[in-house]
C-alpha cells in the first residue's frame, strides 16, 4: 500500500487525490456516526414559550397572516 502511494504521489496529493480520499474518510464518518443520537439542550425565561425539534416542525395554530 505504501508502495502504490509513493508510486503515485503526483495523482494522489493533487486537488482530485485529496477529493477522493477525503470523499472516502468522510463516508465512513457518516457511516460511523447514524446510530448516535444527537443531544440537544435549551434555555428558556420565564413565560417564555420554546419550541426545540431535531428535523421539521409543523405548527399549525389557525389561520396566519390575516
Amino acid at each position: 500500500m505504501i508502495d502504490w502511494i509513493w508510486t503515485n504521489r503526483e495523482w494522489v496529493f493533487s486537488g482530485f487525490g485529496v477529493a477522493v480520499v477525503l470523499g472516502i474518510l468522510e463516508w465512513f464518518r457518516r457511516k460511523g456516526s447514524s446510530g448516535s443520537m444527537v443531544r440537544q439542550s435549551q434555555r428558556s425565561g420565564d413565560h417564555s414559550t420554546n419550541i426545540q425539534s431535531g428535523r421539521d416542525i409543523k405548527i399549525d395554530g389557525g389561520k396566519l397572516g390575516r
